[in-house]
């Protein structure tokens, strides 16, 4: 009978060195000598733990798999010749998840184990040796039935982690032998009723989100695109519209929209009854999420692995956050299906503070997009009308730019007048780069009728954007973006005005 490899209850590595250090010192004296006078041995090779077959089948063979735990919550997966799967547990039948079947019949279907560690088990095992190796009762019962009759159960017990190669104690039903399973093997192995049922899963795509919004105890916050979602400027025509109005940052926004792609459902948990939302805080959400998703076409990879068009529906995703299953886990329910998500996806979105997706650049109209552009201010009132004339080819095709897009002639007109329209983009694109200076104090109380300058931009598009400044103090201006001010600006920061010899 062999030695069995036990499961340490308390690793002492330490104290091996130390024994190990004193019977080198012992035997020192007595083998010097001899070790001078003989060759040094070369040291022997490791032997690798010889692995055994159990069972050597097809994945398609594997008709029946029965799992009990050693809580005796327990499920049943029947497969077919097609490969369609069916599970039973609690009382319910279900189609499971595809992933998490085909990883459990992958497992069942060549089963090898990674080392013999003893021939009988029953005869030389004291009851705390199977008290260590969790198997009185196992940890888990795994049986397998084949398209050929054949049959195997697997008792796994516990992991033993204290060799070089850690495995997990397994006996085979009808055996008597203790074997050594891997690790990877087994952990494919413990999968709960629960974790194979299918998730409902979002499919979100971001070029499509142009309406976001969360609430939390604390209060809401809501962001829209004004525009459309195939506007050329698209990207910088967000806006927060809650708690207050005012012009987003594009980058921000592009961030809050690629934490919403990246949110996950985790496993499944319960059946959203009006019992488990009650059970699992749904009855006092923490925070719900909301998703507006414009009708569009994107790009998906089809069977061949090509890229092709998919139309999209409008839709509107709606994620409600339960109670907390432990510090890095959270109950969420979607689709009428409580999961678990991890916090951190679920915080990447809620805890977006709206202060820090507002940006610091007024002037949000690119002048690709510009159609008309006024200036108000104590000396008088300015009108700039940009018109644009695509260029034809003598084959009476649009000339197209390396992008495809159509080049065009571009003028300006200020107050009726021709103007130059180099200078006028130059002072334009002095405007765009006319970033805040900082943020009005909370409590701050002004005016926007009070404002001695105001610019409003029209686009091609159809969208009016407004800017107005006024006193904030002898240095600086009160900055209102469409009716709010948050930001103040240096005085004589933000202001165009061409050369008078530009607009003649």
């Amino acid at each position: 009978m062999q030695a069995v490899q036990r499961k340490s209850k308390k690793s002492r590595p330490h104290l091996r060195w130390v024994w190990l250090i004193l019977a080198l010192a012992v035997l020192a004296g007595g083998l010097t000598g001899w070790l001078l006078a003989q060759k040094t041995p070369e040291e022997p090779a490791e032997h690798p733990a010889e692995k055994g077959l159990l069972a050597d089948y097809e994945d398609s063979q594997v008709r029946r798999v029965e799992v009990t735990f050693r809580s005796g919550d327990t499920w049943v997966m029947t497969a077919d010749e097609a490969g369609a799967c069916l599970v039973e547990a609690e009382g319910q039948r279900f189609e499971p998840d595809r992933a998490m079947a085909r990883l459990v019949i992958a497992s069942l279907g060549v089963v090898e184990y990674q080392e013999k560690l003893a021939d009988r088990l029953t005869e030389t095992a004291d009851p705390t040796d199977m008290e260590l190796f969790g198997l009185q009762p196992p940890r888990e019962t795994v049986t397998v039935s084949y398209a050929d009759g054949g049959r195997l159960t697997l008792y796994i017990g516990e992991k033993n982690a204290d060799m070089d190669v850690p495995f997990y104690y397994m006996q085979v039903k009808g055996d008597p032998a203790l074997y050594a399973l891997d690790i990877s093997t087994a952990q494919d192995l413990f999968v709960t009723a629960g974790m194979l049922r299918p998730v409902p899963q979002p499919e979100i795509q971001a070029a499509r989100i142009d309406r976001i919004s969360f609430r939390t105890q604390e209060g809401g916050c809501s962001w829209e695109l004004a525009g459309e979602i195939t506007d050329p400027d698209a990207a910088d025509r967000w806006q927060l519209v809650e708690p207050f109005v005012y012009s987003a940052e594009g980058e921000a926004v592009a961030n809050l929209r690629k934490n919403l792609v990246n949110l996950r459902m985790g496993g499944y948990v319960a059946e959203a009854t009006p019992e488990e939302l009650a059970k699992y805080g749904f009855d006092q959400p923490r925070a719900v999420i909301t998703v507006h998703m414009a009708e569009g076409t994107t790009l998906v990879t089809d069977e061949a692995g090509g890229a092709a068009e998919r139309d999209w529906p409008e839709e509107t995703l709606t994620f409600t956050v339960g109670s907390a299953r432990n510090e890095l886990v959270d109950y969420v329910c979607f689709r009428d299906t409580i999961c678990t998500v991890s916090r951190f996806m679920v915080s990447a979105v809620t805890d977006t503070v709206p202060l820090d997706t507002l940006t610091r650049y007024p002037v949000r109209t690119s002048l690709s997009n510009l159609k008309r552009l006024t200036v108000e201010t104590a000396g008088g009132r300015d009108v700039y009308e940009v018109t644009r004339v695509e260029q034809v080819a003598e084959n009476n095709e649009l000339v197209l730019d390396d992008a495809g897009v159509p080049v065009t002639d571009n003028s300006v007109t200020r107050n009726g007048r021709p103007a130059d329209w180099s200078a006028f983009q130059q002072c334009y694109g002095q405007l765009l780069l006319v970033t805040v200076s900082g943020v009005l104090p909370e409590g701050w109380q002004g005016e926007e009728n009070q404002c001695h300058t105001r610019l409003v931009f029209e686009t091609e598009t159809g969208i009016s954007h407004a800017i107005g400044l006024s006193d904030f103090d002898a240095f600086h201006d009160a900055v209102w973006v469409d009716g709010h001010a948050v930001f103040y600006l240096v005085k004589g920061g933000l202001s165009l005005a061409l050369p008078d010899e530009a607009a003649e």
